[in-house]
């Protein structure tokens, strides 16, 4: 698994200089709030700047996490249809490949049945779009407080598997799973080789360490039972402490997820190994 860190825990517009910090302390990627990196309407031009200094940190890019609302299912659909194609073409510029949308998912009167048609109309003329530039879309579960639409990890399933396009993924996040109470391992198996990103992240993103709600070392076996090898986003809100947080949260991020469960199992295989080396 390949540990990434959300631009959210940065200084707002001059955290160049962190970048380099981020890769010190263990991560090999960064997901970026645009909001966190510039104060305008980003250009082609600012994206490739950015995604060179990320480079020379020795950090990928892995795409954007987007959390202002964006709705799917607007009768007038050019609005949106404007933003994310906008957003597909920042997210390949600065050489990303998921869009993350956690914003508010809400009905705004209307039906269920509206929503969902709707919704399907707007994917269907979306994701062509963005998929000729590489990238793909991933609607974040969302709690009860903050969608009644396509908010519970089995709906957005559900829909993703209804539109069945290459362009439109699956992400999970441990504070949706919390506050779902969606605790189990029913969501995981059901994304099993096909999750393009988790969030680490606690309610109110509130930083990572021992006092955090949510059981980390718990979603972390889940993550290697469906045999996970992509990216993990350690998601939390910019503190006073800029760097004493970031090597706190780090800290435990790091133990969290990167532990080994059967360590037994894993010296015995070892030893297995090396005696039958020895054999040769």
């Amino acid at each position: 698994m390949k540990l990434a860190a959300s631009t959210l825990a940065l200084p707002p517009l001059q955290h160049g200089f962190l970048l380099p910090v981020l890769a010190q302390l263990g991560f090999s990627g960064i997901e970026v709030r645009p909001e966190r990196c510039w104060d305008h309407s980003p250009t082609a031009r600012d994206a490739v700047h950015y995604r060179h200094g990320a480079e020379e940190a020795g950090l990928a890019i892995l795409g954007l996490d987007m959390e202002d609302e964006i709705s799917l299912i607007d009768e007038d659909i050019q609005p949106s249809l404007v933003r994310l194609e906008s957003l597909s073409l920042l997210c390949r510029d600065l050489g990303g490949r998921t869009i993350v949308l956690g914003g508010p998912r809400h009905l705004n009167g209307a039906s269920l049945v509206t929503a969902w048609n709707r919704c399907r109309l707007f994917l269907d003329a979306l994701l062509p779009r963005i998929e000729a530039h590489g990238t793909v879309l991933c609607l974040k579960p969302l709690g009860s407080l903050r969608a009644d639409f396509c908010g519970p990890a089995r709906e957005c399933r559900l829909l993703t598997d209804y539109v069945d396009h290459p362009s439109f993924g699956l992400m999970l996040s441990a504070r949706s799973q919390v506050e779902l109470g969606d605790l189990g391992h029913a969501s995981f198996s059901a994304v099993r080789g096909r999750l393009e990103v988790f969030h680490a992240d606690e309610p109110e993103d509130t930083p990572l360490g021992p006092d955090a709600i949510g059981d980390h070392e718990d979603f972390r076996r889940h993550l290697a039972a469906i045999s996970h090898r992509g990216w993990i986003v350690l998601k939390q809100r910019q503190s006073q402490d800029v760097l004493g947080q970031l090597e706190a949260s780090a800290s435990y991020f790091r133990t969290s997820y990167l532990r080994q469960d059967n360590l037994s199992l894993i010296r015995r295989q070892s030893r297995i190994a090396s005696n039958m080396g020895s054999l040769t």
